[in-house]
């Protein structure tokens, strides 16, 4: 009796308390966690509907960053980390105070370099208002350490003879920021306590409802408030505001979405003087639902970089990241989602690889 036992409690589980009819997950829901790109507004995959009722959403990430723009590696600090590496001897930290010294006496260049891993908790609640209009209001919490992945990542590399990436530059799990451009300069090194980041308003309008042969159309503009702490990472300091447009369809099973925004950003606190541009996002996904209850969700992104001026032959150019996960809904008030992302491009604007876990809850 134990196995048909077994079987039935699997079956249970695959099966869960009945969802609402046609009630999908939405898009796979991320957002860019790079240390230099999150204190600045993005545009995340939005999902083109109101819903009837509020939502509160938590999603709980955790992402591994190596990114440096290449003129720190003409620097002092930069080429004895490469001396290292050839001599085969222990990786040591970036000399931060030689970089930060190098970085006064080239005023026109901006210097970065981030090796960190993030452990990022959003908290959104979504108001509907109407049928047609809804407001949202997001928060993170979030902080920079060491981590445990590198090893991992690296491993991985070389099972598949992917690219080192500079990671045999640096040591394991550690946590090191600095952005540098001439006397500006803004340095954090080791972890510190999680803290509340900036936070962003929303509202949206459905303009269209999906309807046989046309899809559904949502308007979308959010304003983002210098709530969290510049001197640490997290948070910009300005008031940043944004744009999008988002559309869905569903054929059967599965269902199309694409999100376009446009971002406008307000500066660095305390780094005036480094480049800042506005930027683009786009976003492209599909969920298909295999069961009431259980979908399979993947996500293709295209991401601009807000200091893509700053270094033109990496943050300068656009990230392609990949995101596949799961949802799983139990009745029509509870659904959790999984996934994992991975940056396919080579550059140092987005993280390398992340982990989400989500719940949505409507009370």
């Amino acid at each position: 009796m134990r196995p048909l036992a077994a079987w039935l409690l699997l079956g249970s589980l695959l099966r869960g308390a009945p969802a609402a009819d046609r009630d999908w997950a939405g898009p796979l829901r991320w957002v860019n966690a790079h240390p230099f790109h999150a204190v600045f507004l993005d545009t995340p995959p939005l999902d083109a509907r109101i819903p009837r009722r509020a939502v509160f959403d938590l999603r709980l990430g955790h992402y591994n960053t190596l990114a440096m723009s290449p003129n720190v590696l003409t620097t002092p600090a930069g080429l004895a980390l490469q001396a290292n590496a050839l001599a085969g001897l222990p990786q040591t930290s970036l000399d931060t105070a030689s970089l930060a010294a190098t970085a006064a006496t080239r005023p026109a260049e901006t210097f970065l370099f981030a090796d960190t891993e993030t452990t990022r908790l959003d908290l959104s609640w979504l108001q509907p208002l109407s049928d047609r209009w809804a407001l949202a209001f997001e928060v993170p919490l979030y902080g920079h350490h060491g981590g445990v992945f590198d090893r991992t990542i690296e491993g991985f590399h070389k099972t598949f003879n992917f690219p080192d990436l500079n990671r045999s530059l640096t040591p394991a799990n550690q946590t090191q920021l600095v952005v540098a451009h001439g006397t500006d300069q803004r340095v954090v090194s080791g972890p510190f306590e999680p803290a509340f980041g900036d936070l962003t308003a929303r509202w949206m309008h459905l303009a269209q409802p999906d309807r046989s042969g046309q899809p559904a159309v949502l308007l979308s503009g959010s304003l983002k408030l210098p709530t969290g702490p510049a001197s640490r990472f997290l948070g910009s300091g300005g008031w940043d505001w944004g744009l999008a447009l988002a559309a869905s369809k569903e054929l059967g099973d599965f269902r199309l979405n694409a999100t376009l925004g446009h971002n406008w950003h307000a500066g660095w606190r305390g780094l005036r003087s480094v480049p800042i541009r506005n930027t683009w996002d786009m976003h492209w996904g599909a969920e298909c639902r295999f069961t009431p209850n259980w979908s399979i969700l993947l996500q293709f992104s295209r991401l601009e970089h807000a200091l893509q001026t700053a270094s033109r032959e990496t943050f300068g150019r656009p990230s392609y990241n990949v995101g596949l996960g799961f949802a799983y809904r139990s009745g029509d008030q509870l659904l959790l989602e999984g996934g994992f992302f991975e940056n396919l491009t080579e550059d140092n604007n987005s993280y390398d690889v992340g982990l989400q876990y989500r719940m949505r809850w409507l009370p």
